[in-house]
């Protein structure tokens, strides 16, 4: 694990801050899609 996972893993110990995070989980994921779609199109445009 890094230092980071190290971090968020207590962090997420905490109920309030684990329920904002949840919370946010439909963005990233969405946010993910996006990064992943254009990673995609790039691709093509090389060969």
């Amino acid at each position: 694990m890094t230092n980071f996972d190290d971090f968020l893993n207590e962090q997420l110990k905490d109920e309030e801050v684990k329920k904002e995070y949840d919370a946010l989980d439909e963005e990233f994921k969405k946010v993910q899609e996006e990064i992943d779609s254009r990673k995609q199109s790039k691709s093509h445009f090389k060969n």
